[in-house]
């Protein structure tokens, strides 16, 4: 009889084992004592679950047919469901028959007092499993701060000099970020600054919305048009989540009879890997593609079997998953004459727009806007037909000084792995209007619109169609093509063919082709057909690096049109400086760009180029020239006060932010040198890699002997942590040294004390020569 009691048993089973155990004492031929119920017996017994070992004892009753029960919770803790209706009752506990239920046989084996269960997988209870096990992690607390971006252009061309600019002013908190945009138009536009937008956000990425006070722009709708207006914003924000995923994925399951490992196979393509436990399961998040495609499971066993379900699905952006809202809804005063004046503002008005999932097959949408003098409202629908493609329809209606008006749409797509394609139409009444069309416009008429695509093994052919039934311009009708060819490792071919049905039927034609020639670089030559003339051009440039570097791009055109152009770039940590010139048939200019930001981070200035997503203020005690990385990428080296500033973090997402440790002095440590950060938008954070003196020294220890100790022995700071090795001839190099520090070295079941002062020098690691140690004991 098993020695150790099942901890998931009740109290009331306890007496069963009482009994067990009593029976054992008395020498009983069995595993089995009688329980409380006259017709029951109880053992405590090892299980094997098909052939693996479940660890402790469980407890088991069986009645005088010999069927066998086990208790609710060793079902539970098997992962097993109430597997029978035949249930008995010992010692106020339910027990489950393990007789008579298809998939399932269990043996008792009395010579080893244990119990071999084989379950088929349809028994366990279902498990879901997720491919993407990681974590996105907490975000990462905003500093207190602000900069300032600038963009400073001077050009010089046909007589006469314009200087103009752009200008970004921003703060940031731990409580939202703030943006205010200028333009200086220069000496040929509008004299002094035009603000453009100014706004306040308060993003909360764990509810994924976002809160907007101040300008800015509408999400618009079906039947609308997006809106310039000033006042508040509050929306859904999947980007505060990257890697949301909004469309509904297809769940593919399967079973397990054994602990198994799945591989998830989309479109022949190995996309992840994961352990499941026993029992049915469900993998719930397969990143699949736009599109229809293919889902493959390959299931393995301990044993080494394997089983393969393969499932279709289709795919599509226009359909939300069950149960997912999408919504922006503003307030707010019309913005007008916008990038021409500061503070010019019409109409009240109201807009708001919400999606929503029904279910993984139908995704509705409304949409409304109003002024005082117009109003809209819409409805739209998306249907995804599985193996077909997705069907929208929407209405729209509206009301206003031009009268009532309406609006219908249909639209379909199709994405298939061989060819893609899609067309989509909308028809309007004469009066139909909306916010933000122009008192003496009309709606179009008709749009219609189709496309198709066909993927390639050496790359795409893409084909498109545009008709537009203007009431108040000429009509457009318009047919293209396109098409990518990869040339193998050389590089990529590009076609182009567009022609104008209507007005003047103009033909355009043209072909790109780009050569690799490097991380950074690229050489082009391309020809373009237009009008019935002909221009040739090439072009060769390099990027810039990530960090400080050049850069520069050279291009030249020869035919119906005629230019040569040049740029050089340079970059610095604090800002980018660029020079172009060009000549045009004929005509030449130059012009000179100067960009950057001045920041402040808790208290501290800084100098950097130009902050348009988050960063980093990286602090490195104060060493200077200390290389960082971001994502492996070398961007920054720190400046006399160790602070480095890193431009173009990825808000929302994990960066990875790494100083070069060969770049410390010898005589300098850090208790880490690489560190994870999930910033705001807009925002700055403030990194910190301690680097402080590790007061070292070399030394030779000796035993009391005169002997030195042993290789491999260890030397600690009395009142410290850190271990350091002894090298033979018992030399080691111990850090956290000071006046009179005692330390102690321990080898085997030996130990010896001694005491070192470091001395005041400016090597970085001095040597302490030979230093007695006293043994202990």
């Amino acid at each position: 009889m098993a020695k150790t009691r099942n901890p998931s048993l009740s109290r009331s089973a306890s007496h069963a084992v009482l009994a067990l155990a009593v029976a054992a004492a008395l020498g009983a031929p069995s595993a089995w004592a009688n329980g409380d119920a006259q017709d029951l017996q109880a053992a405590l017994l090892e299980v094997r679950l098909n052939g693996q070992p479940q660890g402790e004892a469980a407890l088991f009753a069986r009645d005088d047919a010999g069927v066998v029960y086990a208790s609710k919770a060793s079902l539970e803790a098997w992962r097993m469901r109430a597997i029978s209706s035949r249930t008995v009752v010992l010692d106020g506990e339910t027990y489950y028959a393990l007789d008579g239920v298809d998939g399932l046989k269990a043996t008792v084996d009395e010579t080893t007092q244990s119990l071999n269960i084989s379950a088929a997988a349809t028994l366990f209870n279902a498990n879901n499993a997720k491919l993407d096990g990681r974590e996105t992690g907490p975000m990462t607390k905003s500093a207190w701060g602000g900069f300032l971006n600038y963009d400073i252009y001077a050009q010089h061309g046909e007589g006469e000099t314009d200087v103009s600019g752009f200008f970004e002013a921003g703060l940031y908190s731990p409580h939202g970020y703030g943006t205010s945009r200028f333009l200086m138009p220069g000496n040929r536009g509008e004299a002094g600054l035009v603000r453009l937008e100014t706004n306040w956000s308060i993003d909360d990425p764990e509810r994924m919305r976002s809160l907007r006070i101040g300008d800015g722009i509408t999400r618009g709708g079906i039947g609308g048009a997006p809106l310039r207006f000033s006042g508040v914003q509050f929306a859904r924000n999947f980007a505060v989540q990257p890697g949301f995923i909004t469309l509904p994925m297809p769940t593919i399951g399967g079973s397990a009879a054994l602990p198994s490992t799945v591989d998830v196979y989309v479109n022949n393509a190995l996309r992840g890997s994961q352990d499941v436990p026993a029992g049915p399961f469900q993998i719930t998040d397969v990143p699949v593609m736009t599109g229809t495609g293919d889902v493959r499971l390959v299931v393995r066993d301990a044993l080494g079997r394997e089983t393969v379900t393969t499932q279709s699905y289709y795919a599509s952006t226009k359909i939300l998953r069950e149960g997912l809202h999408d919504y922006s809804y503003e307030v707010g005063f019309l913005r007008e004459d916008y990038a021409r004046r500061s503070n010019s503002y019409g109409d009240f008005v109201v807009s708001g727009t919400h999606r929503y999932g029904f279910t993984d097959w139908l995704t509705g949408e409304a949409h409304l806007e109003a002024t005082a003098d117009q109003r809209m409202a819409s409805l739209s629908a998306g249907t995804l037909w599985p193996g077909v493609g997705v069907f929208t329809v929407s209405a729209a209606a509206s009301q206003g000084d031009k009268g009532t008006g309406g609006m219908v749409g249909l639209g379909f797509e199709s994405l298939w792995r061989d060819v893609s394609f899609g067309a989509r139409t909308e028809l309007t009444t004469r009066n139909y209007d909306y916010v933000g069309l122009a008192s003496d416009r009309h709606a179009v008429a008709q749009t219609t619109q189709v496309y198709a695509g066909v993927p390639t093994s050496f790359g795409s052919v893409n084909l498109n169609y545009l008709y537009r039934d203007s009431r108040d311009d000429s009509d457009v009708q318009m047919a293209g093509a396109s098409a990518m060819f990869r040339i193998g490792d050389v590089g990529s071919l590009n076609l182009t063919a567009q022609k104008s049905l209507s007005g003047q039927k103009n033909t355009m034609l043209g072909a790109y082709f780009s050569i690799p020639l490097g991380p950074r670089r690229t050489a082009s030559t391309r020809v373009q057909h237009t009008g019935g003339k002909t221009t040739l051009g090439a072009s060769f440039q390099q990027n810039l690096p990530e960090g400080e570097g050049v850069g520069y791009r050279a291009e030249v055109d020869r035919g119906a049109d005629e230019r040569l152009y040049g740029q050089f770039s340079y970059q610095t940590d604090f800002g980018r400086y660029d020079v172009e010139a060009t000549r045009a048939n004929g005509k030449a200019a130059v012009r000179a760009t100067v960009s950057g930001s001045v920041g402040l981070i808790e208290g501290e200035v800084f100098t950097a180029r130009r902050l348009e997503q988050s960063f980093a203020a990286v602090k490195v005690g104060e060493v200077k020239n200390v290389r960082v990385y971001a994502e492996n990428q070398p961007v920054a080296k720190t400046n006399s006060k160790g602070v480095a500033i890193i431009p173009r973090l990825r808000p929302y997402e994990k960066n990875t932010l790494r100083i070069e440790q060969a770049d410390l002095p010898l005589d300098l440590a850090s208790g880490a040198f690489e560190k994870t950060v999930r910033p705001y938008n807009r925002s700055g954070v403030i990194v910190k890699f301690t680097a402080k003196q590790s007061h070292g020294a070399m030394m030779t220890v000796l035993q009391a002997d005169g002997t030195p100790l042993p290789a491999g022995a260890k030397v600690r700071v009395a009142d410290g942590r850190e271990e350091f090795a002894v090298a033979p001839g018992g030399i080691t190099y111990v850090t956290g040294l000071g006046k009179n520090t005692p330390l102690q070295a321990t080898w085997g079941e030996q130990s010896c004390t001694f005491t070192v002062s470091l001395p005041e020098t400016d090597d970085p690691q001095p040597d302490l020569g030979e230093v007695q140690c006293k043994m202990i004991g």
